[in-house]
């Protein structure tokens, strides 16, 4: 059982400023007042003059959903919900799908206990039917389900596209595709758009596509040999991306002048790979923004403008590319 003593080491405030925010004093600013409370949220502290549920209504808690948290992608995810959670005025508890292996009433209960008004799911379909049973507002991200449940997305079809146009615009013919393993609408769509260019204008494109989520760097070496007059790479993301270079460097192809390669999602690794990574940029802050937003129109039974909206991704191009 949690005590007073760990809630201020939580909220990382004194003892006396819990007693008084227990105690309902107006003496407490608003920003120590709502650490507190989101420690004994947190914590399931209880105490005889503290009512837990009262303090709750005064805050939304959102649940944001994602596969794997320790990804890259997933960690760039996390961190702009977070920041679009402080602006407004919501507090981000964090689920990891792959260790939610618990029934339909086990989600009930700890939603219940946690006061969570809504979730944001970044995950598969096989996971999202168990929430939907819950009956909680939902919103996807970065992921469509179907026609009745919200999503915000970036255009991965003009991503695709974009990394395509690129290439051709340096007149090479000789592209590969290494995909990931994902099979979401996300990386299928993106890799649809780069294929569609290329037929467009008479290109063929050979894919590579990858049996584990992390790249295996023995089987993208023998891939490129097979290759070995290739001139480009589109990657389904970064890290795919940046194997790539690793493994070019080893095989003394140079980069971008041999080969140039394109990743996608712009994580920060981008910036500090050498050579650094041309890439597809996803507007993580927006699409963090917009997902709050329409999560918050559903908790509130109001109407979305648009069930569906596809944010813009952008071309950054670095080194990798000439």
């Amino acid at each position: 059982m949690p005590s007073i003593k760990d809630v201020a080491k939580q909220a990382n405030v004194s003892i006396a400023t819990v007693s008084r925010v227990l105690n309902n004093s107006n003496s407490v600013n608003e920003e120590p007042k709502k650490l507190v409370i989101d420690a004994i949220s947190l914590l399931g502290y209880k105490h005889h003059n503290y009512d837990q549920q009262s303090l709750k209504n005064k805050i939304t808690i959102i649940g944001l959903i994602v596969p794997l948290i320790s990804t890259y992608y997933f960690k760039e995810l996390i961190e702009s919900m977070e920041r679009a959670a402080v602006k407004d005025n919501f507090k981000l508890m964090i689920f990891n799908s792959e260790e939610m292996n618990k029934s339909t009433e086990e989600f009930l209960d700890m939603f219940k206990v946690h006061g969570i008004k809504g979730l944001i799911c970044a995950v598969d379909s096989k996971m999202i039917d168990k929430f939907i049973s819950l009956n909680i507002p939902l919103v996807t991200i970065d992921h469509v389900y179907n026609n009745s449940i919200p999503s915000v997305t970036s255009d991965n079809y003009q991503g695709g596209k974009l990394a395509a146009q690129k290439l051709l615009s340096l007149n090479i013919k000789n592209i590969i595709h290494i995909k990931s393993s994902s099979q979401l609408f996300t990386h299928e769509s993106r890799t649809l758009g780069f294929k569609n260019e290329l037929t467009k204008n008479n290109v063929l494109l050979n894919t590579l596509n990858l049996k584990s989520k992390t790249p295996d760097l023995t089987q993208i070496e023998e891939f490129i040999k097979t290759f070995s007059n290739v001139e480009g790479i589109f990657c389904s993301n970064d890290l795919i991306a940046i194997s790539v270079i690793n493994v070019l460097s080893k095989i003394n192809k140079e980069i971008p002048k041999d080969v140039n390669i394109i990743g996608y999602n712009n994580i920060h690794y981008c910036e500090i790979s050498s050579p650094t990574l041309t890439t597809i940029a996803l507007p993580f802050e927006l699409m963090s923004l917009k997902a709050l937003k329409n999560l918050k129109l559903v908790i509130n039974n109001q109407t979305l403008e648009n069930i569906h909206e596809i944010l813009p991704v952008t071309l950054i191009e670095r080194e990798s590319t000439k």
